[in-house]
């Protein structure tokens, strides 16, 4: 069906083709989809203004309460409820046009979330959740904005994967980064399955999230990192594979894309077998400093993350931080992080199609927390 060996000699020339060129311009676009009475009035002029802009909100429960957050303006975090499993979170402060969007569903219960759109000054996201069955739902969760032009900490890209049909392309040139100026090419191996190009950014303590973009219920996850490019598989709630649109970013060390994120950590939790507690593999932590760093479970399905290191301790509990995880493989499990039970800072919960646990040695995944305690 595919070449990968051949696909992986033209990228770089298709790269090299498409860095001037991409999608059309974006004249009449505002940033958003979806339902007409729910877009937001962006300014197109604004480009460019929000280099170096970072946020991320908690928002704590289904009637929309801000639980914790952090904006790199110093300006508010709100919420507003707009129906059923709709919410729209605007990073007062922060204007902004393009940047990079992740969002997903927090707490002890099978609940997807995914980024239904976002744009507007000051900037502002709609959030979409479901069941796992697909039905619109109140739920918790914790959207991460970021945007910058270049440069920075560590390796790191992102991109909007708005052409989900097409074989080849660039993403929208405004809504991708990449650390060095380069640019991000994305291939579909196949229905769902997507190959993004980004060239020097992937390796050995690379992390990834992604989450799927628009209305509907698909979800999908970081099927492997490997050098030079990530895959990605998006799935229906059936478990079928079904092209869709989504928003994925890349790291390689500190925090995702924001380096006055003062402290940061991702990991990636690989266990196989039901063995615990272990050290997860790709465990990068900002400060650098060495840390123990383990993954427990409570017997039930609940991974239990902590990081111990720094005077004090880094606090993750979701007061302080936002935690991101999701699934690792070419499988449709989908995971989530949740409020730490038995001493735990951070839970980590992973689920089947059918909403049941995927106990920890049968699902992978990756995880990322950023947290606005200081370093002493």
């Amino acid at each position: 069906m595919r070449n990968i060996n051949i696909l992986e000699r033209i990228i770089p020339l298709a790269l090299v083709a498409t860095a001037c060129g991409g999608p059309e311009g974006l004249e009449g676009y505002d940033g958003l989809e979806g339902d007409t009475e729910e877009r937001l009035e962006v300014d197109t002029s604004a480009e460019g203004l929000g280099s170096g802009s970072y946020g991320w909100a908690w928002i704590s429960n289904g009637s929309g309460t801000v639980g914790s957050s952090y904006s790199s303006s110093g300006g508010t975090v709100s919420v507003s409820h707009i129906t059923t499993g709709r919410y729209r979170v605007t990073f007062n402060g922060i204007n902004a046009f393009g940047g990079n969007v992740q969002v997903v569903a927090e707490g002890p219960n099978a609940n997807r979330c995914k980024v239904e759109n976002w744009g507007g000054l000051p900037v502002s996201v709609n959030v979409r959740c479901h069941s796992h069955l697909g039905s619109a739902v109140n739920t918790s969760f914790i959207v991460v904005y970021a945007n910058s032009s270049g440069g920075g900490p560590g390796r790191w890209a992102y991109a909007w994967a708005n052409e989900p049909t097409s074989g080849i392309y660039t993403p929208s040139p405004s809504f991708q980064s990449h650390y060095n100026g380069g640019s991000v090419a994305i291939v579909r191996l196949g229905v769902g399955s997507y190959r993004v190009f980004m060239a020097g950014v992937a390796g050995s303590l690379g992390n990834a999230q992604v989450t799927a973009y628009g209305s509907s219920s698909d979800h999908c996850n970081i099927d492997r990192i490997s050098t030079g490019y990530l895959d990605v598989k998006c799935w229906t709630t059936t478990n079928a594979p079904v092209d869709t649109l989504f928003s994925v970013a890349f790291m390689s060390s500190g925090a995702m894309l924001a380096p006055d994120f003062q402290r940061a950590a991702h990991y990636h939790a690989d266990r196989t077998t039901a063995i615990y507690p272990y050290t997860p593999t790709r465990l990068v932590t900002v400060p650098g400093t060495s840390a123990t760093t383990l993954v427990t479970s409570d017997g039930t399905g609940h991974d239990h993350i902590s990081f111990n290191w720094g005077t004090p301790p880094l606090n993750l509990s979701l007061s302080w931080s936002a935690a991101l995880a999701v699934s690792y493989g070419s499988g449709a499990s989908y995971c989530k992080p949740a409020r730490g039970t038995d001493g735990f800072p951070v839970d980590v919960r992973c689920y089947l199609r059918q909403g049941s646990i995927a106990y920890g040695w049968n699902a992978e995944y990756l995880g990322q927390h950023l947290s606005r305690q200081p370093i002493f």
